[in-house]
């Protein structure tokens, strides 16, 4: 009997260690987007101040190509990737295009 609390208590500490690790690793994610999150937040306060040309400078750079088709379907396809934007969170699935 006490082999098997013994055997118990060690799966319980590596239950325990496991969740740790894996609450840094979310922690550590959570910051980086809410970083990412007030860049965007930032850019998008400074792109209103800036003057029309400026816009569409910002707009060439990130905007390779917009389509409209019957109906108004609109189709933009942006110079950076949800992979380069996002980095590995794009990659692993956390992050997806709507």
């Amino acid at each position: 009997m006490l082999e098997e609390n013994r055997k118990a208590q060690e799966e319980a500490e590596e239950t325990i260690r496991n969740s740790r690790t894996e609450a840094e690793k979310e922690s550590t994610r959570m910051k980086l987007l809410d970083s990412r999150f007030k860049d965007i937040v930032d850019w998008g306060e400074r792109f209103d101040f800036m003057t029309v040309d400026e816009q569409r400078g910002v707009l060439n750079q990130l905007i390779e190509r917009i389509e409209v088709s019957r109906g108004y379907h609109i189709q933009i396809k942006f110079t950076v990737s949800l992979e380069d934007f996002f980095g590995e969170e794009a990659e692993e699935g956390k992050v997806r295009a709507s």
